[in-house]
């Protein structure tokens, strides 16, 4: 039977005919029925076979080799979200728009836990009516299998009875659709009216330009395809759909995504006291440009306190942050601030968080203190620069790698001016900036600079009262805020991490004399000389300690991460080209 399958898979990989599916499905276990668990018999693949398009209709592709392709019979109803899931991975691979879809496949079991906490807060009440739930971008149906499920047993209701009435989903490709409709068929009656039930709930459709089911849906969940239109990963978008996107939806600006359009069209449309279960990247609960996006929703939604933080690795394959956006429909619309969203915290004991909770009442660093100067460069500048100087490459341009704690190594990179002219800034420009601060880092580490030319993995400092150069290069290599940025950012914990000017901006300043900042800058001179003084660092530290009014146990929990987590990393070797580091040339 096995071999059948994969060779029915093998299949269904080539062509994704509604044939091909229905010879894989002959093969699938299904739920209990009478008793007894049964197959999906000849009789009723006949009957589909027969059924006026009961799925739509998909165009075979030529045929292809199938190659050495695996997926593990499902052996009971539960494990039919994650076998299609496999299966439309497979066939997104094949036609190469994984990428381009934005589309990962989400785990049942991750799945069902967005599902319930989206659903629970529904059923407090005696509910007298069906509650009706939508995935927006439905993919292989996951989220309505374990939503079906979920229904059932909160309402009581027969599994078959829940499949054809209280689910919706939408997609844009016909494929998914298609998923989608055998998963719940399978899970119904399969009998011709619970086709069409299902062919009239689950749609093909373009759910940003219009929800064919807006007004009666009660809970939004999923995972919508995290698309980026801005950035290194942008994707392309058409000028027309650009212009419909930025008049449209206020969460189009900012850091512009299509999982932001998706969070704000879902929240504007859900019905009064709604729920809303998205799987959404983490960065969107606290990053400046997802701003606009969060705004968008708080106006008709109530995020969920604590939200749900799944790590960088909620996706098989995929490196990226994932939390659970939950939310409740607000009964009347508000002009809401531009807040984050608290994300739920269990890596944090309570010494540590009364620290955060206390320099969060301070002032913050003077917000010119910091900006970005550094040249963007993709892949396509690799040809125009070398790590020789020599010919052309005559420009040293500095990276993020050569920004230690007080010490700045030599540039390893060097450019010829004239592939760069339009974005190398003027020699005044650069000599502007003071500090140099490491961009590609779990916490700051910042050196003087050395006025040459620099990659966007650094970010620039400038000395604004009450910090002198040394004095800001000093308080941002402090153990404290080091401890403190690291805490606060979820951005320095997980993922690929990056300081961010807006992190910087609002690191704490201490309320002391101008006697502290005084000494900060002495320190700060000393340990320019050598990055190295062990007694200048415990001084630093000790300085900062006091300004900040650190307790005894506040000053262990630090030093006790300092040396578990804090720990700077490795340089590579010295070289004889380091000298040119302190000069300008």
């Amino acid at each position: 039977m096995r071999e059948r399958l994969r060779q029915c898979v093998a299949d269904l990989r080539v062509h994704f005919s509604p044939e091909a599916t229905l010879r894989v499905f002959a093969n699938l276990w299904l739920r209990p029925h009478n008793g007894q668990d049964q197959r999906l018999t000849g009789v009723e693949l006949s009957a589909l076979a027969v059924a006026p398009l009961p799925f739509g209709e998909l165009h075979a592709r030529p045929p292809k080799p199938s190659g050495d392709f695996r997926i593990p019979t499902p052996a009971e109803p539960k494990q039919l979200g994650a076998w299609l899931g496999d299966v439309y991975q497979v066939l997104l691979a094949e036609r190469d728009e994984r990428r381009s879809r934005g589309a990962h496949h989400t785990d049942p079991a991750l799945a069902r836990e967005v599902v319930e906490r989206t659903l629970a807060p529904l059923f407090k009440a005696e509910q007298s009516r069906a509650i009706i739930v939508c995935d927006p971008a439905v993919g292989s149906g996951v989220f309505l299998i374990e939503a079906a499920f979920a229904l059932a047993r909160l309402t009581q209701r027969p599994l078959e009875e829940v499949v054809t009435r209280c689910l919706r989903g939408v997609d844009i490709d016909p494929g998914a659709i298609f998923c989608a409709r055998l998963g719940l068929f399978a899970l119904s009656d399969r009998t011709r009216d619970s086709i069409r039930a299902i062919e009239r709930s689950v749609v093909t459709g373009d759910f940003v330009t219009a929800d064919p089911f807006a007004g009666e849906i009660d809970a939004y969940v999923g995972n919508p395809p995290w698309i980026a239109y801005k950035g290194r990963a942008a994707e392309p978008l058409a000028r027309g759909r650009a212009e419909y996107l930025k008049k449209s939806c206020d969460a189009f600006a900012g850091y512009p995504t299509l999982h932001g359009v998706f969070v704000e069209r879902c929240a504007a449309r859900l019905a009064n006291s709604g729920r809303l279960g998205l799987l959404v990247p983490t960065s969107m609960a606290d990053l400046a440009g997802y701003a606009p996006t969060r705004r968008a929703h708080d106006r008709h939604c109530q995020v969920d306190q604590a939200l749900t933080d799944y790590g960088a690795h909620a996706f098989a394959g995929v490196f990226q942050p994932a939390m659970a956006l939950h939310s409740t429909k607000r009964t009347c619309r508000v002009e809401p601030g531009s807040g984050e969203w608290e994300l739920a915290r269990t890596d944090i004991d309570l010494v540590t968080l009364g620290l955060l909770e206390r320099t969060k009442l301070l002032p913050r660093v003077p917000g010119a203190s910091f900006g970005e100067r550094g040249i963007q460069t993709t892949a396509e500048d690799k040809p125009r620069m070398s790590k020789e100087r020599s010919g052309r490459f005559s420009q040293p341009l500095l990276s993020g790698t050569e920004v230690r704690p007080f010490q700045l190594l030599a540039p390893q990179l060097f450019v010829a001016p004239k592939d760069f002219a339009t974005r190398l800034r003027s020699k005044e420009d650069w000599r502007g900036v003071d500090v140099l601060i490491r961009q590609t880092a779990r916490f700051p580490m910042a050196a003087m600079s050395s006025g040459l030319p620099f990659r966007n993995s650094v970010l620039a400092g400038f000395r604004r009262e009450p910090f002198s150069s040394a004095g800001l290069i000093a308080f941002l290599n402090s153990q404290l805020v080091r401890f403190l940025h690291y805490q606060r950012f979820r951005d320095a914990r997980q993922g690929m991490p990056q300081l961010k000017i807006g992190h910087l901006r609002s690191l704490p300043l201490p309320t002391a004399s101008p006697s502290f900042f005084s000494a900060l800058d002495q320190i700060g001179l000393r340990l320019l000389q050598s990055s190295q003084d062990a007694e200048a660092m415990r001084q630093l530290d000790a300085l900062v300690f006091a300004a900040f009014q650190l307790g005894e146990a506040e000053q262990q929990r630090v030093y006790v991460w300092a040396q578990e987590v804090g720990r700077v990393p490795a340089a590579r070797a010295l070289t004889s080209k380091d000298a040119i580091a302190k000069s300008g040339e």
